[in-house]
């Protein structure tokens, strides 16, 4: 395992130039690697060409794309987590930030991708021909120089799904076709997206998705250039979601129409919601289908919210305690939030607290 600090006080800074290349880390297949707390900038790799990864290059031992009758060439197993990192200022053919090429298995999770530079595809990540699952992570501020997918881009997974959950993409820029992402012969189930301020300069779409298979539930679409989702309707299920009029939805329930979501501060980059925003207890918490099962129990409120962000009360400030023979006496600072009316204290005899509740 590659274990840092924190991202914060652990930088790797690879000095790499168009003459002289590099990455920060270049990982072939393998049974159980862990990278983590770690900040990745000034990786260069355009000559590295499908396989990509400006700051980390996760590969199939085998670096052909294509088999000898021209079909994609398969993928294998590889056990990787990507965690606790932020991957800035970083270059590559494909995928800027992050290039996983032929792999199924790899996971990134709580990852920042931001202001990465792709030649082609996928200006923060790029996975060709496997799956991912991408969780808790911001892909911001990214771009392609000539192609697709400013934020991600993701191909070819034979019929297996590539899980996104709780992921903002935002201020991410295309060339053309997928200002935020592109999917082409992919398997994708996406849940809690906050897809935001992304730009296509084609003007053709926010998110293409091509010969594959999109679901969306519980997100949100908003005030992208264009608000555009790319998607034929036999190959699109979208629920539960905010997101652009005139999408493809294939006749899914619970969703909204280009309604402001009402955002924290966009224009700082904060994409949380504000607590009157119409998206909040908007989602559902059964998001399963046919094929796959998908349930969220972690929300606050009546139901989930729809975007990357659950809404939640802040917490207590100057929270302390007091014990005095039978007596527990508890304070803390007066809330600032509007229309705040009280907080709920629950107690316990079970030092595992399973039972004995009370409020």
């Amino acid at each position: 395992h590659l274990i840092g600090e924190s991202w914060e006080n652990t930088v790797i800074d690879v000095e790499a130039s168009p003459e002289k290349q590099a990455r920060g880390f270049i990982v072939r297949e393998v049974e159980d690697v862990v990278i983590t707390n770690f900040t990745i900038t000034g990786g260069s790799a355009e000559d590295a060409g499908c396989q990509g990864g400006g700051a980390i290059s996760l590969q199939n031992d085998d670096d052909a794309v294509f088999n000898p009758n021209g079909s994609f060439a398969s993928f294998d197993s590889s056990n990787v987590l990507l965690e606790n990192l932020y991957l800035t200022g970083n270059h590559a053919y494909n995928g800027g930030g992050i290039g996983v090429f032929r792999l199924i298995g790899p996971v990134i999770n709580n990852v920042i991708v931001e202001n990465n530079t792709a030649k082609t595809h996928g200006g923060g990540i790029f996975h060709h021909a496997g799956v991912t699952l991408i969780s808790n992570s911001v892909i911001r501020g990214n771009s392609t120089q000539s192609m697709h997918g400013g934020g991600l881009s993701i191909y070819v997974t034979n019929g297996q799904p590539s899980a996104l959950t709780n992921v903002e993409i935002t201020n991410n820029t295309a060339e053309f076709w997928g200002g935020a992402a592109m999917f082409f012969e992919a398997y994708i189930l996406a849940a809690n997206l906050t897809v935001s301020n992304n730009t296509d300069n084609s003007e053709t779409s926010v998110i293409t998705n091509m010969g594959g298979y999109l679901g969306i539930g519980n997100s949100i679409i908003w005030n992208n250039s264009p608000d555009v989702i790319d998607s034929d309707l036999v190959s699109t299920g979208i629920q539960y979601s905010n997101i652009p009029t005139g999408t493809n939805t294939g006749d899914l329930l619970g969703n909204i129409f280009d309604v402001d979501p009402v955002y924290t501060d966009s224009e700082t980059n904060d994409f949380t919601l504000n607590r009157y925003s119409p998206c909040v207890d908007a989602g559902a918490s059964d998001l399963s289908s046919e094929t796959y099962e998908y349930i969220i129990e972690d929300y606050f409120g009546l139901a989930p919210d729809m975007g990357a962000y659950e809404f939640r009360l802040p917490s207590p400030t100057e929270f302390t305690f007091d014990i005095e023979s039978n007596n527990l006496t508890l304070s803390w600072d007066p809330s600032t939030y509007d229309d705040f009316q009280y907080y709920g204290v629950q107690v316990s005899t079970d030092p595992s607290y399973e039972s004995n509740i009370s409020e």
